[in-house]
């Protein structure tokens, strides 16, 4: 990376933007051609440990033929140890926020119980917002999460002004191909709106930014041009 690089790339990670680095695929999804030794589980393996060198400091995975030694349970995976299975009821997955749910290890896999989250309409952020897929949705953290830590959702005047317009900076969604104006009543369910913006938001893709002054505020948004091809 040059040092531009590194420092786009930091600015990303610290507004949440490396998320997806978290979503660690599974051993045995592989991509590539099988064979015993890629370190990775293909089907009719249970363990892969890589090399010889490699798999002498493995204890569980027999490397010649990638099966658990005779004593083992498992080779890998959050819920395995020490080539057993941890007990059941062992956190594996702690909560992420006030929407997520722990979960623990079964005591008969070496793989975390599937991710879930409360359930969406949930109540959060002291009754102020909503669980959606596991977030809660407030304005505050939306706009933190595009803008930084200092925005925070701009005043219901700047959702009313930008989302009655009815373009691509402000709308209530789609009738058939054309935008649709938000109602007053439903300002607040269009296009996000923030203000005390302080520095521009990092992405994989360029955004177009708006900022539209209303009553002495400055309400900022953005849109992320993806295409007609997606919603």
């Amino acid at each position: 990376f040059s040092s531009c690089s590194a420092e786009d790339f930091e600015k990303l990670t610290l507004n949440k933007g490396g998320n997806c680095l978290l979503n660690i695929p599974k051993p045995d999804e592989a991509y590539s051609a099988p064979f015993c030794g890629n370190k990775l589980v293909d089907p009719g393996e249970e363990c892969d440990c890589g090399n010889p060198k490699e798999c002498e400091l493995d204890p569980c995975c027999e490397g010649s033929t990638c099966k658990l030694k005779s004593f083992a349970e498992c080779a890998y995976g959050d819920c395995c140890k020490d080539c057993w299975f941890l007990p059941g009821g062992s956190l594996c997955r702690g909560k992420t926020n006030e929407c997520d749910v722990p979960e623990y290890c079964n005591g008969s896999s070496q793989f975390c119980q599937p991710d879930v989250f409360i359930q969406n309409g949930y109540p959060c952020q002291n009754n102020k917002a909503y669980c959606y897929n596991g977030m809660c949705q407030y304005y505050d953290a939306q706009c933190q999460v595009i803008f930084g830590s200092k925005a925070k959702a701009a005043p219901r005047d700047c959702f009313i002004e930008v989302n009655s317009k009815g373009d691509r900076f402000g709308n209530c969604g789609f009738s058939g191909n054309e935008y649709k104006k938000c109602a007053t009543g439903n300002a607040l369910c269009g296009k996000l709106q923030c203000e005390n913006v302080q520095h521009m938001p990092v992405f994989g893709i360029v955004p177009a930014i708006i900022q539209t002054p209303s009553r002495g505020t400055k309400c900022w948004g953005v849109d992320f041009q993806l295409g007609s091809d997606l919603p």
